[in-house]
């Protein structure tokens, strides 16, 4: 049996596991900037957009061909 406890206090929520850096320069980017992720799939547009939710920021991606290589670009749009 679990005993009811009152007035407890709800400890501060952590995001544990997001202390190291990003893969991707998300944060770093100003508006119009853009990086190229060769050999990206289209789900790579879904990671932006949860990036730029998290930063309040916008980006968009389109499939692109950069010196011959299939991928993604991604662009800050504000």
């Amino acid at each position: 049996m679990f005993d009811v406890r009152k007035d407890v206090p709800i400890p501060v929520a952590t995001r544990e596991g997001f202390s190291k850096p990003s893969k991707y320069p998300f944060a770093t980017m100003e508006v119009s900037d853009m990086f190229f992720v060769p050999n990206a799939k289209k789900s790579f547009s879904s990671l932006a957009s949860a990036a730029g939710k998290r930063l309040g920021r916008k980006f968009s991606t389109r499939a692109v061909t950069d010196d011959g290589v299939s991928g993604i670009g991604c662009w800050r749009i504000s």
